[in-house]
């Protein structure tokens, strides 16, 4: 048994905790999950296979690590092209990991994970400096909210000023 602690968590929170964290151990979930293992999340083949065409995340360290020195290019590329500002856009996941590092970016980096009205037109003008670059995140490469947003910084920008991140296909 582990000796989880966390400040101000009650007894009966802890010891559920432990439970919990006991039938993980059991279950062996850890090693499961990075084997893909759909039947984790659900005993029905048919969720099953929707469930395991989306756990490629589990490998995204490895597979980044693989792609650094492309990326890395893909960075200095945009530095020697004067970019100094990006626009992150992306719905839910896509856009998590940007609100992470936008805290650390000193204002290079915007996230717009939103197609109210109000959170759109305060990116928008950024687009007018020749030196803001948009990403495109998309899982699936068809998210509405994402695609209408991408469209909408095409018209305002240009394609040459973007680059869309999707999975293959």
């Amino acid at each position: 048994m582990s000796h989880f602690l966390v400040d101000g968590l009650s007894e009966r929170c802890a010891s559920q905790v432990e439970t919990y964290l006991e039938r993980i151990r059991e279950d062996r979930f850890i090693p499961r999950l990075l084997q893909e293992d759909a039947t984790l999340f659900s005993a029905e083949p048919s969720q099953q296979e929707s469930i395991s065409q989306r756990l490629g995340w589990v490998h995204s360290c490895t597979t980044l690590q693989n792609e650094l020195d492309t990326l890395q290019s893909l960075c200095n590329e945009l530095s020697d092209e004067g970019f100094e500002r990006f626009i992150l856009v992306g719905m839910g996941g896509s856009s998590a990991f940007g609100h992470v590092v936008k805290h650390q970016s000193n204002g290079r980096l915007i996230v717009l994970d939103s197609v109210v009205p109000d959170m759109v037109n305060e990116t928008l003008p950024h687009l007018d400096d020749p030196t803001t670059f948009v990403l495109v995140g998309s899982k699936s490469g068809t998210t509405v909210e994402a695609t209408t947003l991408a469209n909408l910084m095409q018209d305002r920008c240009g394609a040459s000023r973007m680059l869309v991140i999707t999975d293959p296909g």
